[in-house]
């Protein structure tokens, strides 16, 4: 586990005014900006017009964690993605809601370098959410290295 949020020159604080997704949500900063974040090392599957399984319970999920709240960015290697969407682990009450994901099973691990620092920890988290065959892993060869298979979900419903 990642373990507990510490301040360093690389985090900042933001309140939560929406989420978008299972992996992105808007902040307001202190300075008051509006910004879309992207939660590092994961991917939840997509809503679109025909929601992937499960990626309405991710959104709903991450809704509960950060809706309204206050929370901690902690940035890696890279400030934002090719969307301009900043990039992070979100910390909400000292627990990363990116490990939350992973645990219940609504997120895979997406590693995109440089953004690699928890990867490992992240791995062993997939693992035991995989092994217990938990909500994305309950579908056989839904997750994929690039993503969700909705076609598999289909199959195996």
């Amino acid at each position: 586990m990642a373990g507990t949020f510490i301040y360093t020159s690389k985090t900042m604080e933001a309140e939560v005014t929406s989420v978008i997704d299972g992996d992105t949500f808007r902040i307001r900063t202190n300075e008051g900006n509006t910004e879309k974040v992207r939660m590092l090392l994961i991917d939840t599957p997509e809503i679109g017009e025909q929601p992937e399984p499960y990626a309405l319970e991710a959104r709903d999920y991450t809704k509960e964690l950060l809706g309204g709240q206050t929370v901690h960015l902690e940035f890696d290697e890279s400030e934002r993605d090719q969307y301009g969407r900043l990039l992070a682990y979100v910390y909400v009450d000292d627990r990363m809601v990116n490990e939350l994901l992973l645990e219940k099973g609504l997120a895979r691990v997406a590693v995109f370098p440089p953004d690699t620092m928890y990867v490992a920890d992240f791995r062993e988290i997939e693992s035991k959410a995989r092994e217990a065959k938990l909500r994305v892993w309950s579908i056989d060869n839904y997750v994929t290295n690039r993503g969700f298979n909705a076609d598999a979900a289909a199959s195996g419903q």
